[in-house]
């Protein structure tokens, strides 16, 4: 997905501990549409998923974003915080796949994490 630079995640990691949890610079840096700012957004946020406002992750929520952009998002922000249960469900009933994807990866982490019931995990195959 362009546009994009060919930063090293390296690079792109130790950037992000200069700015470690200062998460008034998540949305400016997703909204450049910039792969490279975008994954910069979730290492400086990801120590504190759960004080980035719904109305940030939801604008994150784009077809146009990189698949592997999103995918980190999923599993470095959304599973983290205290409503994944809540975005899980989101994710699964929006129409495009790439979001219903990201859903499941959020059920599946959940499952993983063995704090879901049997009757959970059989109900969900229905």
């Amino acid at each position: 997905t362009k546009p994009y630079y060919g930063v090293p995640m390296g690079a792109i990691s130790g950037i992000a501990k200069a700015y470690k949890n200062r998460l008034d610079l998540f949305a400016p840096l997703w909204q450049t549409g910039v792969l490279e700012a975008q994954y910069l957004a979730i290492q400086v946020a990801k120590a504190k998923p759960n004080q980035l406002p719904q109305a940030d992750l939801e604008n994150c929520l784009n077809e146009q974003i990189s698949v592997n952009v999103l995918d980190k998002l999923a599993s470095i922000i959304l599973s983290k915080r205290k409503d994944s249960k809540d975005w899980e469900e989101y994710l699964l009933i929006q129409d495009q796949a790439i979001f219903q994807r990201l859903g499941w990866f959020l059920r599946a982490k959940y499952f993983a994490g063995r704090t879901a019931s049997n009757q959970e995990i059989e109900e969900s195959l229905d």
